[in-house]
């Protein structure tokens, strides 16, 4: 006996499918953080003597979250703003990033959690969030690539946001 689908069920668990490849760049970038969140880290020497390195890790993993979100939903035809993808940009990596911390205090033996990490996390998330917004603003009548094998492209954009974070921080 085999359970057949409803049209509408069946056509929802296509959109979802459709969804995860839509937003394959941010799925990546979350399960690197993951990973990176819960496997052991050494300590290595001259990082350990750079002041707060790990909170500069977390705000740059997140903020990569945010910017690659975005970078998603441009390539994905998104022409306008949306309040809404506005706050799930915020709301998501922050959400990972509490989880994550929540994770490394209680689940590991090898890593701890802690309220300043997931602080960093969203203030990765916030800036961002406000480089991906300046820039698509800026940019709005460029093209992204919408094929898989110019995705270069868009981690040429990433790289570039990321660049842009350091010499703003350079700057204060």
């Amino acid at each position: 006996y085999r359970h057949e689908l409803y049209p509408e069920q069946e056509q929802n668990k296509m959109n979802s499918r459709h969804t995860l490849i839509k937003y394959i760049f941010t799925l990546t970038i979350t399960i690197a953080i993951i990973i990176l969140s819960i496997i052991p880290t050494p300590e290595v020497e001259p990082l350990t003597r750079v002041p707060l390195f790990d909170k500069w890790v977390h705000f740059i993993m997140y903020g990569s979250l945010t910017c690659a979100m975005w970078i998603d939903y441009r390539k994905n035809k998104n022409r306008n703003i949306s309040l809404m993808f506005c706050a799930l940009s915020i709301v998501y990596p922050s959400l990972v990033g509490g989880l994550m911390e929540i994770v490394q205090e209680h689940i590991t033996t090898y890593r701890s959690g802690d309220i300043i990490d997931f602080y960093a996390d969203v203030v990765g998330t916030i800036i961002g969030l406000i480089l991906s917004v300046t820039f698509f603003i800026t940019h709005k009548k460029c093209n992204f690539p919408l094929t898989p094998r110019h995705d270069i492209e868009s981690l040429r954009l990433l790289r570039f946001t990321l660049s842009q974070i350091h010499t703003q921080f350079c700057i204060l």
